[in-house]
């Protein structure tokens, strides 16, 4: 079996997220590693979880934007799905690292 996904549910709104939670806790190749309204910056402390996937809304995202970079340095693998309630959109932000060794290579970028 293929090893678990794990998911940190961020949202402000607690019914929300306890349906997200159940969705996911149905599903056996998900991991549920917490639900938390503080910030991304829960995962910059001490012992903090390591998930691959962090859910969140867009406002969530909003009042945590400073804290993306700093997030998405430390795991460099993890994906953020951002969405919002009046908006059928769903956001996927994957970092992407590239490496920049003049003028040229950064204008490849754009």
């Amino acid at each position: 079996m293929a090893e678990q996904k794990k998911i940190l549910v961020l949202e402000s709104e607690k019914l929300l997220a306890a349906s997200i939670v159940n969705l996911l806790a149905s599903r056996p190749e998900y991991d549920v590693l917490q639900t938390t309204v503080s910030s991304l910056l829960c995962l910059d402390q001490p012992g903090s979880p390591q998930p691959d996937i962090v859910i969140l809304e867009k406002e969530v995202l909003a009042a945590n934007i400073s804290a993306v970079v700093k997030v998405t340095d430390r795991y460099p693998k993890l994906r953020l799905i951002v969405f919002s309630l009046s908006d059928p959109k769903v956001h996927i932000f994957d970092q992407q690292t590239v490496q920049v060794r003049n003028a040229s290579d950064f204008l490849e970028l754009l």
